[in-house]
């Protein structure tokens, strides 16, 4: 019967002593997606290029829309805005390649090319982030 009772009480004592190795372990773990907050915004404020398909709902006073738009943009200020959904307004395309800003409307076979374009944006300070 004591035999019983030390088998248990090692048992138990052993897996209190996993339990704390394993928590111990994985807070110092570095694997996997354990990035601090500065390190996602640091990455983010880095990118060079990316393309993404973004859905877009736009509510006002008497309706609701909703859009599917394909962006890409590559640095250092490269970029290109193309309206996939709704079918009436698909394909018109606005693209900046730093200097012209053109607008095209593949349906409509429309093409504006506004030369000289200055780029505005509302700036931001990094050192606030």
């Amino acid at each position: 019967m004591k035999k019983k009772y030390w088998l248990i009480l090692l048992i138990i004592i052993i897996a209190i002593g996993l339990i704390i190795f394993y928590k111990n372990g994985v807070k110092d773990s570095k694997s996997g997606n354990n990035k601090t907050s500065q390190e996602i915004v640091d990455y983010i404020l880095n990118i060079s290029s990316y393309e993404v398909q973004v859905t877009v709902n736009v509510t006002s006073n008497k309706n609701k829309n909703k859009y599917i738009i394909k962006q890409r943009y590559q640095s250092p200020n490269t970029n290109m805005q193309e309206v996939i959904e709704p079918s009436n307004i698909a394909g018109v395309r606005i693209q900046n390649d730093g200097t012209n800003l053109k607008l095209e409307n593949s349906q409509l076979n429309l093409n504006t090319i506004i030369e000289n374009y200055n780029y505005f944006t509302i700036g931001y300070d990094k050192s606030n982030i």
